[in-house]
């Protein structure tokens, strides 16, 4: 595993952290989100970008759901799922809890950058954008215009 996957794996279930008690103690049905075509895109997920295959757990509506421990999913190989909060669905923020919202609004941008770089690497491309410290590279490809 490389260090970007780790750190990503660590964003997910940093994030499940937040948004679980949400789905748990927030929504008016918990866990009325969870549905048969989430859990076939995370089992499809799962294992294209991971190489890890998820088996149905026998639940009779939902393949990954199981009695008594929930999804059986890890956060990060259920991305849809481990984001997701009705308040942020639906209103785009967190009624009356800005902190929360910028938290998750600020994590969900580090997923998505960690995302980026991690199919970069999987691919075998160059990320040019920043240094081995982390500091934006150089770009010497010129001007940038085109002659």
């Amino acid at each position: 595993m490389t260090n970007k996957q780790k750190q990503l794996i660590d964003a997910y279930q940093e994030m499940h952290s937040m948004t679980l008690p949400e789905c748990e103690c927030t929504c008016r049905v918990p866990y009325s989100c969870c549905d048969p075509m989430a859990c076939e895109m995370a089992i499809r997920h799962a294992k294209e970008s991971w190489g890890i295959t998820l088996e149905h757990t026998g639940h009779p509506r939902l393949p990954l759901m199981e009695e008594g421990r929930g999804c059986i999913a890890e956060p990060h190989l259920r991305p849809n799922c481990t984001v997701h909060t009705c308040q942020i669905n639906s209103f785009g923020y967190k009624p009356n809890d800005p902190d929360w919202t910028g938290r998750y609004f600020l994590l969900r941008e580090q997923i998505e950058d960690l995302e980026m770089k991690v199919l970069a690497e999987r691919e075998g491309v160059e990320d040019d954008a920043e240094d081995d410290n982390g500091t934006p590279g150089d770009d010497s490809s010129g001007s940038g215009e085109e002659g």
